[in-house]
Order: structure tokens, then sequence, then C-alpha cells
């Protein structure tokens, strides 16, 4: 674990409440929103924002016996939000509990690969050869 403990980078609460919310579970994401809204305090879920600060960064102690990734961390100091929710409101946070938080960078890969299916795969030298003499063509 000492490996482990040393790479916990990722394993901020930033990070994990992030992805709490875009997972695919229903329950892990109740638990994401429930524990931003503990973060974010009382206020008006309409016009309440997260905490978009500078804040510092540690590495988390990690929990070895944990067996979700929401009892990874202790939540009781030095958590954050993710800064790809401070600019959304409360009652916007609630709203991933029945739908996944999709980040753009999702989005970007699935398009990726969709493009990716869609053209031809250059397999073999034949397959090259094709390529070539399309260009030769087109010029």
């Amino acid at each position: 674990m000492p490996t482990e403990r040393r790479s916990a980078w990722y394993a901020h609460s930033e990070a994990i409440l992030q992805t709490l919310l875009c997972s695919e579970d229903q329950k892990e994401r109740t638990e994401g929103v429930e524990r931003m809204l503990a973060i974010r305090g009382e206020g008006d879920p309409d016009t309440q924002l997260g905490d978009s600060s500078v804040r510092t960064r540690r590495s988390p102690d990690i929990n070895c016996d944990a067996s979700n990734i929401g009892d990874l961390i202790s939540w009781s100091e030095g958590v954050s939000e993710s800064p790809l929710t401070c600019f959304l409101s409360t009652l916007e946070v609630k709203n991933f509990i029945n739908t996944p938080m999709e980040e753009k960078r999702d989005a970007g890969i699935r398009a990726q690969e969709t493009s990716r299916r869609l053209m031809s795969k250059n397999e073999s030298k034949q397959d090259l050869c094709n390529l070539a003499k399309f260009k030769k063509s087109g010029d």
C-alpha cells in the first residue's frame, strides 16, 4: 500500500465526487449529491453555487479497507467539490441523482470512437495502397 498512498492524488475529494456524479449507478450518484450538498451547506437551491476559490490540495489518506469509492477517504476535513460543479446551482446538482453527469471530455471521446469506427481501417499493405490510389486520383 505505500505506492498507492503516494499516488493518492486522484483520490482527492474533488475527483471522487466527480466520479460519483458520473456513475451509472443511481446509489453512487445519490451519495455524491448528498456529500456535495453537505460541503455546500444550507442555501437557496436556485441560486446557491459552490465555492470556486483557490484552495490547497493535499493527497488524502486512503482507507485500505474501503469497499466502495465513497469510503476511500475521510470526509471529515479538507474536502471540496469539483471545480466542474462549482458553477452549477444546488438544484442543478440535485438533478444528477436521476441523470449521470456527462463531462464534455466523455462526449469528445465518444465522438472520436464513432469516427474511428466509420473510418477505413488500414490493417494491411493493400489498404495503404488503396489509400494512395485514392489520393492520386483526387489530385
